[in-house]
């Protein structure tokens, strides 16, 4: 037989390995290569998709913390808003009292929930205490959230940046006592702790910019030196990085996480740093509260471990492949082999048929052993079935037992699900159990109310069976992030409802068996429509009241307009009592042949104008039945059912009313009636500028009228003028003249003083003497100062208090080193009448200082200042102090005089003390300057004088 194989010839068609074999090989590398690049471009699409897809959630989250942390300052303003004893100390402007307050309050705060700022400011938006800082107040506030709430008179919140380039969520409210505004108050808190909390619950870096155009260099690199941190104001192109110090970022990273977005939206970048580290990078925009583009957040997730993952996977792939395809060319080579032997063995059957049948007979024979060793294994495997069955019945009763066992556990397990289902059941949230193929296993009763569909008919299913396709992909989008991500997500969902769509708060997370692997997902869903539906109105009334201009007739139609569309109503009216008449100034879908004037008498409109109080709601069910019936014709014309209303005044007096009416009965929400509310006080808005726009016009009239009579009256001013320049240059040289004479004489009594004093040897009466010189050169200066000044009438005051005050420290012999001086007196000028009382209480009060508040050599200073205040600051600081009967708008002047030394006696009333000296100063203050006089101990002695500045009459 080999011989007879050795002598054939090499056919070219039985070389069937190398034709089959070569190609198939050929074929095999192309499909790899080109699965391996659809698979790499898949991947790469599907993880640029769920980074996009992150990234919007972690916005969503962000802009949901922000809401969440302005929602929680907004409550906590609402508390502190409520304290009355508070109020009185903020009205009082008491800073310290107010910082002791509030301080405890503050500190519990910034440790409990991150509040890093506490603002109090007065109604004119001048800040009163930083409790964060209370070294820093006076200062204007003109933030937009500080702006807004005084604009709208409610509280306002949202997303700021500070003028040191921090970002900062703020909340202010404006606080109000009867009805009157006492200032405003503000919590804040740094977008770093949610910036932090969103970025732990993502498992992702999250790093604050700044573009450069919205900041001050000098402020930033202050505020960074201020907070310990390196100014690197150069470090990056147009931005500016407000966080700590990067962690394992390299500057490549850094550099690219800093650039901004050119379309000012969500970038997504990927970037290869030079050390092989692979990066997702998105940069997400921050807007402020006025929805300006202050900076971004870049987010930065390193990727490098699932990039590494699926490089390891295609190489697994190629492995696999590989060994595949040598396990298939094996087989393939051994099947063309025997093909090959085959083809052989065919041109060899002829020669070797006899062969053949031999062969046949020694395979029949092979059978037949097969078959005897067939029979001997049956026999076998009897043998072996019985005794299966021995062990079977033993099983079967082992099974029995189990069985008892398992109904046993099956009931407490059906018992502890009951339970279970019942917790769920008296949720008022909608919650349910899916799989992670999402077919629902359990939903609790709420779900079964809302969504029409009972547990048993719900089971097994998918959303796709349930609701609209749409939704159904969004649902079963939502579950496949939850099963990525491996934790809880919050997530906006819409489900459809009877009266529309519904929006959803759903928190999904995932759930783990005892082996910790997830078997299902858990959603708890909360219905917050009513939510969003109020903010679509409280959206919509801005956006008409920003529409609103001068013109009084549209803003009324506008307001009217906005009031029926956002009731649902079917028409509305705005009524206004003028000249015994009811005029219907504002209409919407009115009925056509609608009367705009009629008689109020028996009207509901009347009766709301006549009866309503400010702000008060009427609403009105059931009208057919009731007496509007019959004596309102608009109810019965119009077929209406119900009636929502609100007065509208003006100046404090009730002129007219908003409505909406219905041909159905209808109970309207809080919010539905929070918005008629809030159109009323806009319409009340307008009639008061209505009336102002009017009394102005009047105004103007009258003022065209006193301009022409005017004209007349500086033609006859003209002729006399030239006579009485002439006049007053006369004047002025008697003036001068007088007041050099009289600083002359009183030189002269002072001289006398002296010499007499020289004859004087008890030391008391001499200081009687010294102190009479002492008084009357103060008045002579002011003589001099007049007599020296281009202005006859007023002296400027900073000036001659320092000389007074040398003079002073001379004539007692004491020099700086000993006791320091400090004049603080702003620019203020004194008619001669205020100037020489002024100057005597300042002589009497320095010579008490100098000489009884600092014993025995001791050291310390002396404090002159004054300073104008407004009126009403004044009257609140001192009750005592007399109403403004010279001035229509009095200035009041401010006079300190301070010292630090031992004080003035305890117990002591300097209002009875028998000096000479205080006397004096009593005697000038009250009855000369008709003011008022302060004694302060602390710290020293301190007296504070306030009095009204009285200019002169005009002399002719």
């Amino acid at each position: 037989m080999q011989k007879t194989e050795t002598n054939l010839p090499n056919h070219k068609e039985e070389r069937l390995k190398a034709r089959i074999l070569l190609p198939l090989l050929l074929v095999f590398a192309l499909l790899f290569g080109v699965s391996c690049f659809f698979i790499y471009l898949d991947q790469k699409k599907e993880h640029t998709e769920k980074w996009e897809a992150a990234l919007k959630l972690i916005q969503q989250t962000f802009r949901s913390e922000i809401e969440l942390d302005t929602n929680f300052m907004k409550a906590l303003l609402q508390v502190v808003t409520q304290d009355e004893t508070l109020a009185t100390i903020f009205k009082e402007k008491d800073q310290k009292a107010l910082l002791r307050k509030t301080l405890p309050l503050f500190q519990k705060l910034k440790i409990q929930h991150g509040i890093s700022h506490l603002y109090f400011t007065g109604p004119d938006r001048i800040n009163i205490l930083r409790v964060h800082q209370p070294n820093r107040y006076g200062d204007t506030i003109d933030r937009f959230t500080t702006l807004e709430a005084e604009r709208t008179n409610t509280v306002a919140g949202g997303l700021e940046i500070g003028p040191l380039g921090t970002f900062t969520i703020r909340a202010v409210a404006p606080w109000k006592e009867a009805g009157k505004l006492i200032g405003f108050v503000e919590f804040g808190r740094e977008i770093n702790r949610a910036t932090s909390e969103v970025g732990e619950h993502f498992e992702i870096g999250l790093y604050v910019f700044v573009h450069k155009e919205v900041l001050s260099q000098k402020n930033w690199e202050e505020g960074m030196r201020m907070l310990g941190r390196p100014p690197g104001w150069d470090r990056f192109a147009s931005t500016v990085y407000i966080g700590p110090e990067f962690e394992g970022i390299s500057d490549h990273v850094a550099s690219a996480m800093s650039q901004k977005c050119p379309s000012g939206g969500l970038c997504i970048k990927r970037l290869f740093t030079e050390e092989g580290e692979h990066y997702n990078l998105g940069i997400l925009p921050i807007r402020d509260v006025s929805n300006s583009l202050m900076g971004h957040i870049a987010a930065i997730r390193n990727i490098t471990k699932q990039t590494d993952d699926f490089h390891h996977a295609i190489m697994l792939l190629a492995g696999i492949s590989l060994s595949l395809f040598v396990v298939v060319g094996s087989i393939f080579y051994k099947i063309l082999g025997n093909a090959e032997g085959n083809l052989k063995t065919s041109r060899l059957k002829i020669l070797e048929e006899g062969r053949i049948r031999e062969k046949h007979i020694q395979a029949l024979e092979r059978e037949q052993a097969k078959l005897e060793a067939s029979q001997l294994e049956q026999k076998e495997t009897v043998e072996s079935l019985q005794k299966s069955e021995v062990a079977l019945l033993n099983m079967m009763e082992d099974a029995e037992e189990a069985k008892r066992k398992a109904v046993q556990a099956g009931e407490a397990l059906r018992e502890s699900e009951e339970r279970v289902q019942s917790i769920l059941d008296n949720a008022t949230a909608v919650i349910y159990l899916k799989d992670t193929e999402g077919k629902y296993i359990l939903v609790n009763r709420m779900y079964e109310t809302l969504f029409h569909i009972s547990k048993k008919e719900i089971v097994g299913k998918m959303d796709h069976d349930i609701f609209p396709k749409e939704m159904a992909d969004t649902f079963r989008d939502n579950d496949k992030i939850v099963l990525a991500a491996q934790r809880p997500i919050s997530l906006e969902e819409i489900a459809p409802h009877a009266d529309g769509p519904h929006t959803y708060i759903s928190v999904k997370f995932p759930m783990h068996d005892a082996s910790g692997n997830i078997y299902g997902i858990c959603g708890i869903s909360t219905d917050i429509t009513e939510r969003k539906r109020m903010e679509q109105f409280i959206t919509r009334l801005n956006d008409a009241f920003l529409k609103l201009g001068p013109d009084y007739n549209r803003n009324v139609d506008q307001l009217t307009t906005i009031c029926g569309e956002l009731l649902g109503a079917d028409c509305s009216i705005y009524n206004k009592l003028k000249d015994g008449m009811l005029h219907s100034l504002g209409q919407w879908q009115t009925p056509e042949g609608y009367n705009p004037l009629d008689n109020p008498d028996g009207h509901i409109c009347y009766d709301v104008i006549r009866e309503g109080r400010k702000g008060e709601i009427r609403n009105i069910s059931d009208l057919q039945k009731s007496p509007y019936y019959k004596t309102d014709p608009r109810v019965k014309a119009l077929g209406l059912k119900t009636y929502i209303g609100c007065p509208v005044s003006c100046q404090d007096e009730t002129i007219g009313a908003i409505c909406g009416v219905f041909g159905k009965d209808v109970e309207l929400s809080e919010n539905h009636k929070m918005i008629l509310g809030i159109i009323a006080t806009a319409l009340s808005n307008e009639e008061e500028r209505r009336l102002a726009r009017e009394e102005t016009e009047r105004a103007y009239k009258d003022l065209e009228a006193t301009q022409k009579a005017s004209l007349n009256i500086m033609v006859d001013l003209d002729r006399h003028r030239s006579e009485l320049d002439a006049s007053l240059q006369e004047k002025e040289v008697l003036l001068r003249e007088i007041h050099h004479r009289v600083k002359n004489n009183m030189q002269i009594i002072t001289s006398l003083l002296k010499l007499q004093s020289r004859y004087v040897q008890e030391k008391q009466y001499k200081e009687i003497f010294q102190e009479s010189e002492r008084r009357i050169k103060a008045m002579a200066m002011v003589h001099e100062r007049l007599y020296r000044s281009q202005n006859l009438a007023d002296i400027p005051f900073k000036d001659y208090v320092r000389s007074l005050a040398t003079g002073l420290f001379k004539s007692y012999g004491i020099t700086y080193n000993e006791i320091s001086l400090k004049v603080s007196i702003d620019d203020i000028s004194l008619e001669v009448d205020s100037a020489i009382p002024c100057g005597l209480i300042i002589n009497e009060l320095l010579s008490n200082s100098l000489k009884h508040a600092f014993p025995d050599g001791q050291k310390g200073e002396v404090e002159v200042s004054m300073k104008k205040i407004l009126d009403g600051e004044a009257q609140d600081a001192d009750q005592k102090a007399k109403p403004a009967t010279r001035n229509p708008q009095p200035e009041i002047i401010e006079l300190v005089v301070r010292d630090n030394g031992v004080g003035y006696p305890k117990g002591l009333d300097f209002r009875k003390t028998q000096s000479l000296g205080l006397q004096l100063v009593i005697t000038l203050v009250e009855s000369q300057l008709e003011g008022n006089i302060e004694l302060g101990r602390s710290g020293g002695t301190e007296f504070k004088i306030r009095f009204e500045e009285e200019k002169y009459k005009e002399r002719i």
